[in-house]
This record gives C-alpha cells, sequence and structure tokens, in this order.
C-alpha cells in the first residue's frame, strides 16, 4: 500500500480532484470546522463544572440502570434473550 501511495503522479491526484468531492470537504469538512470554531464555550468554576457531570453521569447511569431492571423483570429469561 505505501508503494501505491510512493508511485502515485500529480496527474493521477488531479483526476481524483472533483467539483463533487470539492463541495464533499467544503460541506463536510470546512463548514462544521467553522462552526466549530465560531462558538465560544464558558466553563464555570472546575469544581462546578465537575460536580454537574458527575450528576449527569449518574441520572443518565440510574435512568439505564432502571431500564434495564425493567427489562429484567418483565422478559422471562432475559440472560437468554442477552447471549443469542
Amino acid at each position: 500500500m505505501l508503494n501505491n501511495v510512493l508511485q502515485t503522479t500529480a496527474a493521477e491526484s488531479a483526476r481524483l480532484i472533483t467539483p463533487g468531492y470539492v463541495l464533499w470537504i467544503v460541506c463536510l469538512g470546512v463548514l462544521p470546522a467553522l462552526a466549530y470554531i465560531a462558538v465560544k464555550v464558558k466553563y464555570r468554576v472546575w469544581y462546578k463544572e465537575l460536580l454537574t457531570r458527575l450528576v449527569l453521569a449518574a441520572v443518565s447511569f440510574c435512568a439505564r440502570w432502571a431500564s434495564r431492571c425493567c427489562n429484567i423483570r418483565i422478559t422471562p429469561r432475559f440472560s437468554a434473550t442477552i447471549n443469542q
């Protein structure tokens, strides 16, 4: 594979750059990058940010665990359905 890359000429590479490819790169690469740069995030003090993230992670975990517990109680032979 490396040999193919090293033997590629400029003419071969130029044929790959089509208007559709350029549009694809602009729409899915350049525009999202510009949007990412434009957004300014204001962070709180590190310990408040950490506490917020830990609380959100705990709530998410509890919600997922509650859903899993309901499935275990409702579905007979739940372990058999997971292992299939």
